[in-house]
């Protein structure tokens, strides 16, 4: 057997940094989601426009922004449960998350408790009509229809610390952590950052009871 021919095999054993399909021997970068990232409404520092969500944010912490699709997005979900893992730095640093979908009071009352989210920790609101969506650039026009994206944001005092949209929830969570709590003390960083957040999150399974059945809005 010649070299050439195993080497594709070899190769899938170097995730994440090579790829195992038939260009298995390119190198790629490591990236949040198969998705591309969006160009975001708000450079670093602008103001964050206003919204019925301002009534959650702290006048002196920061708070993490999440603009999720509901409960029945599995991948939200996990976004969400990845932040709450963060919840003592979050605590200890008086940073909030708010999370915002149109899923109604009801709906994010069961999903706090069945994923057992901590209320002093994270806050889930409804946003019915997507006012805040539309404000935020979350729901924006795209000719002549509308795209309907996930966004992460960092927010102190009104001003907008960094923005990520997209068609796919932003996993790195750490970073939107870190950012927060550099807000709050510039020289400090959170003692559990892992560089390998990424192969972290995919290569563990999921372990919380996320959606029973079509009550929670599932479909075939």
């Amino acid at each position: 057997m010649h070299l050439r021919s195993i080497l594709p095999a070899l190769a899938c054993f170097a995730v994440p940094v090579m790829l195992c399909a038939q260009d298995a021997m390119r190198p790629v970068p490591m990236v949040e989601h198969r998705s591309a990232l969006l160009p975001s409404p708000f450079t670093v520092n602008a103001p964050l426009p206003p919204t019925h969500l301002d009534a959650q944010f702290d006048a002196q912490a920061p708070t993490i922004v999440v603009r999720y699709l509901g409960f029945s997005c599995t991948h939200c979900v996990r976004q969400l449960s990845y932040l709450h893992e963060h919840r003592h730095t979050l605590m200890q640093h008086g940073i909030r998350v708010v999370a915002f979908s149109d899923d109604d009071a009801t709906t994010n009352a069961r999903m706090m408790e069945r994923m057992g989210f901590d209320p002093a920790a994270m806050t889930i609101v409804s946003d019915p009509d997507n006012a805040a969506a539309r404000a935020l650039g979350a729901l924006r026009a795209d000719g002549s229809t509308e795209r309907d994206l996930h966004a992460s944001l960092v927010v102190h005092r009104g001003r907008v610390l960094t923005s990520i949209f997209g068609e796919e929830p932003y996993m790195d969570v750490e970073h939107l952590v870190q950012t927060a709590v550099r807000a709050v003390k510039p020289r400090e960083t959170t003692q559990n950052y892992d560089p390998l957040y990424l192969k972290r999150y995919l290569d563990r399974p999921v372990t919380a009871t996320v959606i029973a059945g079509p009550d929670d809005g599932i479909k075939e």
